[in-house]
């Protein structure tokens, strides 16, 4: 069996553009374990719209023998990056020599699967994370969304989605051949729930007081994550009376227009912006709440990073919220958009909290059952053998 190109180590090139939020995590957290497994692997990934602590990401795969290139992949369609982006992958994959290519969220599965199709003996996989076409606007953009993901697929030896949510996304709407798809779940190291400081401890280092009812929104600001959702909800509301103040918990593209609306509705002395903070999941007890508002995902880190700290929470009911049923006994779903469900459940908590944080107590063993970040390192690395033995689901995988 072929497992490299010009080895007999498995060597795979991992490829994103986006740098930050989610899909970093999940290559920090895969990268180690792929490593241990006995797989080479390298990177690419793009300079721009890192993180502050991202060099803490580069000094560690460097430590782990990791080669790593970089080009830009902005998330619009760029005439005057994408060709040089597309370069850089090919040449990686002829200098490199990797049997699979794996590409995490939608440009670098653009760019990556398209230069893989030019270089013989390298097998594409694909993560988008959340399909683009969930967060498009208008049912013409949706449906040409899902037909470039339905044709691209058809290049892909395998989608490695992270939740059957994001499978039934795949199947039912970009019509993906269920044969093509691999289902591995996120997983969290034993950190995680071992490594969480105390309510105490962030409390007195974020100045907030042990008798605030603290409500943290951690997320990305940004469409997908629906804070603005959250701020028209509170709008016209008695936040006095209320007894809430929120934390804002993160940087993107919508920070600007989510702090002028909440100046404008006179929703600012109960916001704090955060901003960006390391290792935000370490500090989730320092919140009686955690309110996880999303449109779309595809298995979100912040809401395994929530129940692994047995923090209550308030989610959108979506269906990649709820990726064992079990876990919807441990939440509270509000149907998105719903301003006055939202409102309720808040007031719902408030009133009665001991009750709320006995459910929440329940999160850290369903992570530890359930997702952990062996056993998803694990099937990975499975199904990269198999990939590149050329076998998917019993039938011969073409490169």
């Amino acid at each position: 069996m072929e497992l490299g190109r010009d080895s007999s180590t498995l060597r795979v090139l991992q490829v994103t553009g986006a740098n930050a939020g989610g899909v970093r995590m999940h290559l920090r957290h895969i990268v180690p374990g792929l490593c241990a497994q006995g797989i080479a692997v390298d990177l690419i990934l793009s300079p721009r719209g890192t993180e502050p602590d991202f060099k803490a990401d580069l000094d560690m795969y460097r430590d782990l023998g990791c080669r790593i290139g970089f080009c830009y992949m902005p998330r619009l369609p760029s005439l005057r990056h994408d060709p040089p982006a597309f370069m850089t992958i090919r040449r990686c994959l002829r200098e490199w020599a990797p049997a699979v290519i794996h590409c995490h969220a939608t440009k670098a599965g653009l760019l990556g699967r398209l230069a893989a199709a030019t270089v013989p003996g390298v097998r594409a996989v694909y993560s988008p994370h959340a399909f683009c076409f969930e967060g498009f606007q208008g049912r013409l953009a949706r449906t040409l969304g899902a037909w470039m993901e339905g044709v691209l697929a058809t290049r892909t030896a395998r989608l490695v989605l992270v939740s059957e949510a994001e499978k039934e996304q795949a199947v039912a709407r970009a019509r993906i051949d269920p044969a093509r798809v691999r289902v591995i779940e996120n997983g969290m190291p034993e950190s995680a729930l071992n490594g969480l400081r105390s309510r105490d401890e962030v409390r007195a280092e974020w100045g907030i007081a042990p008798e605030t009812v603290a409500v943290g929104v951690p997320g990305r600001l940004a469409f997908q994550k629906g804070q603005d959702w959250l701020l028209r909800a509170l709008r016209g509301v008695d936040m006095g009376s209320l007894g809430i103040h929120f934390f804002m918990c993160g940087v993107g593209p919508m920070e600007a227009e989510l702090r002028q609306q909440a100046a404008d509705w006179g929703l600012a002395p109960f916001l704090t912006w955060k901003g960006y903070v390391p290792a935000l999941g370490r500090q989730f007890r320092a919140f009686d709440l955690i309110l996880l508002p999303s449109r779309y995902e595809a298995l979100s880190y912040v809401l395994l990073e929530t129940l692994a700290a047995g923090v209550p929470a308030v989610v959108s009911d979506i269906p990649s919220h709820f990726p064992r049923r079990e876990i919807r006994d441990l939440l509270r779903p509000v149907r998105f958009g719903d301003d006055t469900a939202l409102i309720a459940a808040m007031k719902s908590f408030c009133t009665e909290r001991g009750e709320w944080a006995a459910v929440g107590a329940r999160g850290p063993a369903l992570v530890h059952e359930h997702f952990r970040l062996e056993r998803q390192v694990a099937r990975l690395a499975e199904c990269y053998r198999e990939v590149a033995g050329g076998v998917r689901e019993g039938v011969r995988v073409e490169s």
